[in-house]
């Protein structure tokens, strides 16, 4: 399912963050956005999913304003996953990922086996099965964010937002859960993350949109678009371009 945001601009209390951005996520897209601190990419990330309504402009969900949208059609179809999570420290793993069956429910009915095999399909593509009986509260950075990452799937949504999905993780846990995107992407979700690091990006994504103080700076395939001076640009320090022995794709460093 694809996913377009027409002249979208976004604002909190009448100061605008987004810019009348328009761009297009195609289906089975796995798209990166990047950009300095508070240049605008959670905001973008919020207007996409939702979270936002537009100052002005609208944001088409395969090709509905989603603003027009019923909250549940919405959640049917596109799930996000935020930077911050609050949760019950109470709950273990399966109990949380069975909550993203919500916008499947209908009053008065109960869970059916449809609901129980997608909560079961969200747990082991998240490779958390080990994990089902424990405790949110007992589960370390890369384990939660695995549990949350598995609340969303079983939504079974059709475009998955992430907001810095990697942050406060170690290396092994950022490659692990970058893995995990890459083969729910490979399997048709179509993929919209925010990530800081470029040796990340440069792996993993399709498509790299640049955002610099609420406007689109570069847009492209990380082969065309991660150059020293597009970042030089966006970030505002000199990069050197490396190269990826596994990929053959450009890693920017700072200089």
């Amino acid at each position: 399912m694809n996913l377009r945001a027409e002249g979208l601009t976004l604002a909190y209390r009448g100061v605008e963050v987004i810019h009348n951005v328009t761009l297009e996520i195609a289906s089975g897209e796995f798209a990166v956005v990047v950009g300095p601190n508070a240049s605008g990419k959670s905001t973008l990330l919020r207007g996409l999913g939702r979270v936002m309504a537009p100052a002005s402009g609208r944001v088409l969900l395969g090709g509905n304003d989603i603003n027009r949208l019923a909250a549940r059609e919405v959640a049917q179809q596109l799930a996000i996953l935020p930077q911050m999570h609050d949760f019950d420290t109470d709950l273990v793993v399966e109990e949380l990922v069975w909550r993203g069956r919500t916008p499947h429910y209908r009053l008065l009915r109960r869970a059916t086996a449809e609901d129980a095999a997608a909560v079961e399909r969200a747990i082991i593509a998240t490779n958390i099965e080990a994990l089902r009986d424990r405790p949110l509260r007992s589960l370390s950075g890369g384990e939660r964010q695995r549990a949350w990452l598995a609340l969303a799937l079983a939504q079974d949504p059709r475009v998955l937002l992430l907001d810095e999905p990697t942050t406060f993780l170690d290396l092994r846990h950022q490659v692990e859960l970058m893995e995990v995107l890459r083969t729910l992407n490979a399997g048709g979700l179509t993929v919209v993350a925010v990530l800081h690091d470029l040796s990340l990006v440069s792996r993993y994504a399709h498509r790299v949109l640049g955002i610099l103080d609420g406007r689109v700076a570069f847009d492209g395939s990380p082969e065309d678009v991660l150059t020293s001076a597009g970042l030089e640009r966006v970030f505002g320090l000199p990069m050197t371009m490396l190269t990826d022995p596994r990929t053959g794709r450009s890693v920017p460093m700072p200089s």
